[in-house]
């Protein structure tokens, strides 16, 4: 078994320049890891369980000189049950991609892309779910931000289920993420982040 995932978005330079805080280490904190593929990476740890090591790389290519952190990073990912994971993510693609995801078993692929579930078994491809096909937001966002507010804010009300991700939860995402920059040579204890954003 394994798993693969690619997270393939286009940001140009006015989104970084026209926020006054995006591409900034003190303000945003990281790049593509940070703010874009960070869900993607944690739902390949939620699906195939802990990992037990990451290896990889992050580089800014697309912007240099324009931002401070990294647009492109590239991981490989092993499983304390020893499957192995690829994992690829940029902002320096043209477009705003459908983020896919594909789990290889023994005897077929499931590959999730953007609100379409395939199977593929052979030569053969099925489509086994749509998603919705109006959700909220931007089209490759998908829809599972607007459930998770969802399923957030009926947590808060009287009688409601506890809501599923806790803040220990968010730790194992966030671990993943600084393993990489520390290994890319990003000292996180030597940053000084924006207090205001804290």
């Amino acid at each position: 078994m394994a798993i693969r995932a690619f997270v393939t978005w286009s940001r140009k330079e006015a989104y970084y320049t026209q926020s006054g805080w995006r591409g900034t280490l003190a303000k945003e904190g990281g790049g593509v890891l940070t703010n874009q593929a960070i869900h993607t990476l944690d739902l390949m740890r939620y699906l195939d369980g802990e990992i037990a090591a990451i290896q990889g790389h992050i580089v800014n290519d697309h912007l240099q000189g324009i931002i401070e952190v990294e647009d492109t990073a590239c991981a490989l990912l092993r499983y304390q049950s020893g499957i192995t994971g690829v994992f690829y993510a940029t902002t320096a693609y043209a477009d705003d991609a459908p983020v896919l995801l594909e789990l290889a078993c023994e005897r077929e692929v499931l590959r999730l892309e953007g609100a379409r579930l395939y199977r593929l078994s052979g030569n053969q491809i099925e489509l086994l779910c749509r998603g919705e096909e109006k959700a909220p937001g931007k089209a490759y966002w998908g829809s599972s931000n607007a459930r998770l507010i969802d399923a957030f804010y009926r947590a808060l009300a009287p009688g409601g289920k506890p809501f599923p991700i806790g803040v220990w939860e968010g730790t194992r995402a966030s671990r993943l993420l600084f393993s990489l920059y520390a290994q890319n040579g990003l000292d996180y204890e030597a940053i000084h982040l924006d207090e205001a954003i804290l």
